[in-house]
């Protein structure tokens, strides 16, 4: 059975508006679950913000059979979902999802909650929050930090938190406590990625920023804004995505999508074909799959060639993501209320929506 979640930033499906998806990601489960496995095979979990009807700020989850279109020759073919239940998450907008095998993790304004994958699989239309964790920050500032990026270590124990105070905090996610922050962009940070003990960010400040989670204070740094053919000072400095893998590192955003060595600290690969905003990058093996200010998905190779080119429902692409067992799927979000799915990676074969629940 495969889990999506996809976080929307804007209105209901049902009123009919512009949807901005600007978080997604994937994950399987095969265990036992309340409905017919024999009908079901994916589940749809999607955060929304209802800015216009009384700010909701939610949940909404959905079931959709993955395998329903896999023998079509219909390569666009779209199905509506039917909102299994929707629920409220907070009074502010959602910034960023992330998911162990335990919780579902939601990051608001100054705040992060959590849920029982458990609860969210087993039918309730309104299941409880596990947890909630509250940002230290200054009691006297008046304007609270959003969490924009969320990510965990690989055993589920950690949660890495970049934030809008230029701050990044690791929290113990058996006790709710926080770790350690982290200190050193002049910025908000955007993005973050954690390998093993290596952690990279992102920041408005243009910087890419180096860490040993073992330690308060970074040890390298990048300034791609800074390097011929990757600067783009008519889109800015920003840095919106970033994945580590091994040795390298991929990031973009106002600067070109790049590839760095992080032995040699030095420039790799300059990828031109994306010449907007880049708002999502993975490094997946021997590819690069990127996306942005476009309604391309694209598969790079570590040298810059195109290997895949996928279309999407969306103009502008806020979030991929790419689960590998026990099947391969992509899940492409934008400003479209559609969301693609890849389940082969080659091209795209299914395209879902929230229909009206009303």
């Amino acid at each position: 059975m495969t889990d999506i979640g996809v976080i929307l930033g804007a209105t209901f499906v049902s009123i009919g508006a512009l949807i901005t998806l600007i978080g997604i990601f994937v994950c399987f489960r095969s265990e036992p679950h309340y409905y017919n496995p024999e009908d079901v095979d994916a589940m749809i979990f999607a955060t929304i913000s209802d800015r216009d009807f009384n700010k909701r700020h939610g949940i909404q989850i959905g079931v959709k059979n993955l395998h329903s279109n896999q023998n079509s020759e219909d390569s666009r073919m779209e199905d509506a979902i039917q909102p299994a239940s929707t629920f409220n998450v907070s009074e502010g907008p959602l910034y960023s999802m992330a998911s162990t095998e335990r919780f579902l993790i939601v990051g608001g304004i100054n705040s992060i909650h959590g849920w029982l994958w458990a609860d969210l699989k087993s039918g309730q239309t309104k299941p409880k929050k596990s947890w909630s964790i509250t940002l230290p920050t200054k009691t006297e500032s008046i304007v609270k930090p959003e969490v924009n990026s969320l990510c965990t270590d690989g055993n589920g124990e950690v949660l890495y938190a970049g934030c809008g105070d230029s701050l990044i905090y690791a929290f113990d996610l058996s006790s709710g406590t926080l770790k350690q922050s982290y200190a050193g962009h002049k910025e908000y940070v955007h993005c973050l990625s954690v390998r093993d003990t290596q952690m990279a960010s992102g920041s408005q400040d243009g910087d890419v920023l180096l860490w040993d989670v073992r330690e308060n204070s970074w040890h390298n740094s990048l300034h791609p804004h800074e390097k011929e053919g990757v600067n783009r000072s008519n889109l800015g400095k920003w840095i919106g995505c970033i994945d580590l893998m091994d040795d390298w590192l991929v990031c973009g955003g106002g600067p070109a999508l790049s590839l760095w060595h992080l032995r040699s600290l030095g420039l790799s690969t300059v990828y031109e074909e994306l010449d907007s905003p880049v708002h999502q990058c993975l490094l997946e093996g021997e590819k690069v799959i990127a996306a942005g200010h476009s309604p391309r998905l694209i598969h790079f190779n570590l040298n810059g060639g195109i290997v895949l080119d996928i279309p999407s429902s969306s103009n502008c692409i806020y979030s991929i993501a790419h689960a590998k067992q026990p099947r391969e799927v992509i899940s492409i979000g934008g400003t479209s209320p559609r969301l693609d799915f890849c389940s082969c990676c080659k091209y795209r074969d299914y395209i879902l929506f929230f229909c009206d629940s009303s």
